[in-house]
C-alpha cells in the first residue's frame, strides 16, 4: 500500500500536476504516520457487582449478561475481531462483589486467579464465590 501511494505521488509530480501531487503526498504522509497495530492485545475487563441481599433475585441475570459479553458470537472479543481481524485479542476478567458497609469483612468479594492476580482468562474462576 505504501509503495502504491509513493508511485502515485511521483506519477503526479512527473505529470506536473501539483494539486493532485499535494493530495497524494498528504495521503502518503498519513499512511506512513499511522502507527502499526500490535499483533496481540491483552484486555483486562473488570466488573463491580452489587451482591447485597436486595440484588439476590437479579444476580442470575447479571451473571448471565456478563457471560454473554464474554463468550459467544456477540461477545466483546468477537466484535473486536471483526473490526480488527489482524489482531489476536486475549481477554482477562476480574470481578469484585460488594455488599453494604455494615457487612464488615464480608463487604467485598474478589478472587485471585490461578495466575496470582485479580484477572484471569477463566470467567468461572473470576465469578467464583460471587453470591448475594
Amino acid at each position: 500500500e505504501k509503495d502504491k501511494a509513493t508511485h502515485k505521488y511521483f506519477d503526479r509530480l512527473l505529470a506536473c500536476n501539483s494539486v493532485e501531487a499535494t493530495k497524494e503526498f498528504e495521503d502518503l504522509y498519513h499512511l506512513l504516520k499511522k502507527a502499526p497495530l500490535p499483533s496481540t492485545l491483552i484486555l483486562d475487563l473488570a466488573f463491580a457487582i452489587d451482591v447485597t441481599g436486595s440484588m439476590a433475585p437479579y444476580l442470575g441475570c447479571v451473571l448471565s449478561t456478563i457471560d454473554s459479553l464474554i463468550s459467544g458470537q456477540n461477545s466483546i472479543v468477537e466484535k473486536l475481531k471483526s473490526t480488527f481481524p489482524e489482531i489476536e485479542f486475549k481477554l482477562r476478567v476480574g470481578c469484585l462483589g460488594y455488599r453494604d458497609i455494615d457487612d464488615n469483612q464480608k463487604q467485598f468479594q474478589n478472587n485471585v486467579g490461578s495466575e496470582g492476580g485479580h484477572f484471569t482468562n477463566n470467567l468461572a474462576d473470576a465469578m467464583k464465590g460471587i453470591t448475594a
